[in-house]
């Protein structure tokens, strides 16, 4: 009976192979849990940008759902660029602005002055929660904006 190293080597290079990968699913793991602890804790103390459940949405889409609610072809490109870096074409974005002494909602990331937090208030008399989940309620409320103060920023 002979000793075969070459067996031994292999089975131990399988063996660090498989030890490396279960450090880096643990590690993984750990990343994971402390990021969503931290995302719960900006959550909790009112700070930070929070994603729950909700649309996000292509360009093409969101240019042509502006176009949908009659929002001007010579207008379009610069609200899909707002959309784009308020909230990357998503619908659930909440944020907190210190310097604007409150919250921001939704795709175009509306100051919670323009809504209520528990009933329809503020300029679009709506709740900043509609902001979160209606598409039509929002691109209404931004239009009224831009009505009122001849821009969007």
């Amino acid at each position: 009976m002979t000793f075969d190293f070459q067996m031994v080597q292999v089975e131990g290079k399988e063996r660090v192979r498989r030890y490396i990968a279960a450090g880096l699913l643990v590690f993984v793991m750990i990343l994971a849990a402390v990021q969503s602890y931290i995302g719960y804790m900006e959550y909790k103390n009112g700070t930070g940008n929070f994603d729950f459940c909700g649309e996000k949405f292509t360009k093409c889409e969101m240019a042509r759902l502006l176009y949908e609610h009659d929002i001007p072809l010579s207008l379009i490109n610069d609200w899909v660029c707002l959309v784009s870096h308020e909230s990357h074409f998503r619908t659930n974005v909440v944020a907190r602005h210190p310097a604007q002494g409150g919250r921001c909602y939704g795709l175009f990331q509306i100051s919670s002055s323009w809504c209520g937090v528990e009933n329809p208030g503020g300029g679009c008399n709506v709740t900043c929660e509609a902001l979160l989940k209606d598409v039509d309620v929002t691109i209404a409320c931004a239009k009224l904006i831009y009505k009122k103060h001849g821009e969007i920023s």
